[in-house]
C-alpha cells in the first residue's frame, strides 16, 4: 500500500500566525536538557535595505521555568515543525510603571 500525498509542502501561515508555536531547542545545552522555544511576538520595522523582521521567543525548561529569551529572523522557524501551541499568548498584557 502507498499513500498519495498531494501537497508539495505543509502550508506556512503568515509570520504573525507563528506566535504561540512551541519548538524544541536545537543544539547545545538547551537541547540536551529538553528546553523549548515559545514564540511570544512577531516584530517588523524599518524600510528598504534596513528592514528587519523576526520573532521573539522565551526559552523554558521542562518544568516551564523561563530560562532565556532570544530573537530570531523571520525565516528561522519557517522550515521547522512546531511540537505544540501555547494558548493565550496574544491576550497577555503587562503594565510597566515608573519607580
Amino acid at each position: 500500500m502507498k499513500i498519495n500525498i498531494q501537497t508539495d509542502e505543509p502550508l506556512v501561515g503568515l509570520a504573525e500566525d507563528l506566535v504561540g508555536n512551541v519548538y524544541q531547542v536545537r543544539g547545545g545545552k538547551g537541547a540536551r536538557l529538553g528546553h523549548l522555544h515559545i514564540i511570544v511576538a512577531h516584530y517588523s520595522y524599518g524600510e528598504g535595505f534596513c528592514a528587519q523582521s523576526g520573532h521573539v521567543t522565551l526559552t523554558v525548561d521542562r518544568e516551564g521555568n523561563i530560562v532565556g529569551g532570544n530573537s530570531y529572523a523571520s525565516h528561522y522557524f519557517l522550515d521547522k515543525a512546531p511540537i505544540a501551541k501555547c494558548e493565550g499568548i496574544e491576550e497577555i498584557q503587562l503594565t510597566v510603571r515608573s519607580l
